[in-house]
């Protein structure tokens, strides 16, 4: 059947920017959205620009929902669209943002404000937008397929990748011109990852799936997915250059909703929940370049859905009703500590003064062997940088490693604080005069496991 475009002019009411119009300056994690709609997994990020999909009530009880949006530069929170059409699978790219009522799939564009119906006499799912291309979901009596449009041609792709009548086909994701999605044999039932490269219209199998199976995403050559690892599910990634697969990292239990973009990778960590999820879980950063892998949300928390852009990562509080938005940046690297100094030096010395409870902390976990990196640049008023870094298990020694940027280095243990307490408290001084202030310092977190069934500890730091 012909697929047909139905545009609707609308005007677009905004209304006040809930931040102000300066561009945020983010050292924690901070709420963007705040209010107890339902959001669930409906957030999409883009560059510097986060979508969502509140759900309310009408005064009628029927369901009503938007798109609400928060550019990161500025600052300011508005409201995208307000329309009587039902709103799920949410996805972005520049201005133009896409959705299913789970019956077809609408495409607004933000910068003409044209809302545009893309028609199918079947019902449509999952749509993904990368630039100008479209992907979707899209089911008849018999299967699941997938379909693509162009919006600066305004062509309809009817059936794409010489998909088989024999499998269906769900959940694309898309990047540029490469496109990742999941294929289901009716068959013989398995479930496999496959990517296509839509310019030469070539398609590899990365992966099978297990039953329980979740969107894979897609960044450059970058596919990420979760799969199973013996009992538990893993966080995997493949590059499509290459065809390497590993696993990220081997956490018992259930790492699920991984998401990639420029480098970074995050998912959900639910530990040993088994398929009960409803209580959230916390929030894990993995760099692809560094082999780095962080617990970026606070523990105990109830965190869900996250997804990354650039140097940004944001999330879904679960705690109660209140499905609030979080942004975090991602400390940047400045680069790597080869060698340390042992604590000798005597502009560092034992911090006199407890740590102000005001100061912002960064949680985080440690695996064995691993190093975490953390970069701040101090004011050119500081006079003294104190750091502070703690940690709960006995059977682990943390270090402090903190660079200069004139490569004056100092290595920190639990000893050279002169109270044995599975913490660090020590003060640099003198850094506006000696250590070039204007300039980045680099702080490297590691780590000697005692116990040999123990492989991951729970920090946290800070600094003033």
């Amino acid at each position: 059947m012909k697929i047909k475009a139905v545009v609707i002019i609308i005007t677009i009411i905004f209304f006040l920017p809930v931040s102000p119009s300066t561009a945020v300056d983010i050292t924690e994690p901070v709420i963007i959205a705040k209010s107890d709609s339902a959001r669930y997994n409906s957030i999409s990020f883009d560059n510097d620009k986060v979508a969502w999909i509140e759900y309310g009530f009408n005064e009628d009880d029927s369901l009503a929902s938007s798109v609400h949006s928060f550019d990161i530069k500025t600052g300011r929170q508005e409201t995208v669209i307000v329309d009587p059409s039902g709103k799920f699978s949410l996805d972005l790219s520049g201005n133009r943002y896409v959705w299913s009522d789970n019956r077809g799939i609408f495409l607004y564009d933000d910068d003409e404000k044209i809302l545009t119906f893309l028609y199918s006499a079947n019902a449509q799912y999952n749509p993904v937008i990368d630039g100008d291309i479209i992907v979707w979901e899209e089911r008849d009596k018999n299967r699941s397929f997938l379909r693509m449009y162009d919006i600066k041609s305004k062509n309809y792709s009817d059936e794409i990748l010489n998909q088989k009548d024999y499998c269906d086909y769900y959940y694309p994701a898309i990047s540029k011109n490469n496109l990742a999605f999941i294929e289901k044999n009716k068959k013989t039932l398995e479930i496999n990852l496959i990517f296509c490269n839509l310019t030469s219209g070539v398609s590899t199998y990365v992966s099978d799936l297990p039953y329980i199976y979740q969107p894979p995403s897609i960044d450059a050559d970058k596919i990420v997915w979760t799969g199973k690892n013996k009992d538990d599910y893993s966080v995997f990634i493949y590059d499509t250059n290459t065809g390497a697969k590993k696993i990220l990292s081997a956490k018992p239990g259930y790492q699920m909703y991984p998401d990639v973009s420029n480098g970074n990778v995050v998912w959900v960590y639910y530990k040993d929940s088994g398929r009960n999820f409803s209580n959230g879980g916390d929030i894990f950063l993995f760099d692809i370049n560094t082999n780095n892998c962080s617990m970026i949300s606070p523990p105990e928390e109830k965190q869900d859905f996250p997804k990354v852009s650039k140097d940004f990562v944001v999330w879904t509080d679960r705690r109660g009703s209140a499905h609030d938005i979080y942004l975090y940046a991602i400390p940047q690297k400045t680069g790597e500590i080869t060698e340390y100094t042992n604590f000798n030096s005597e502009n560092a010395f034992v911090t006199p003064n407890p740590t102000p409870d005001t100061k912002v902390r960064y949680y985080s976990s440690l695996c064995k062997g691993d190093t975490q990196w953390y970069s701040i640049e101090p004011s050119e008023d500081d006079k003294a940088i104190s750091f502070e870094l703690r940690w709960k298990d006995a059977d682990t020694n943390l270090f402090l490693s903190v660079a200069s940027p004139d490569n004056s280095m100092w290595r920190f243990s639990d000893e050279d604080d002169n109270s044995k307490d599975c913490s660090v408290r020590m003060t640099i001084s003198d850094i506006k005069n000696r250590y070039y202030p204007k300039k980045a310092w680099t702080i490297a977190v590691s780590g000697e496991f005692n116990n040999d069934n123990k492989t991951e500890t729970f920090y946290d730091i800070c600094w003033y």
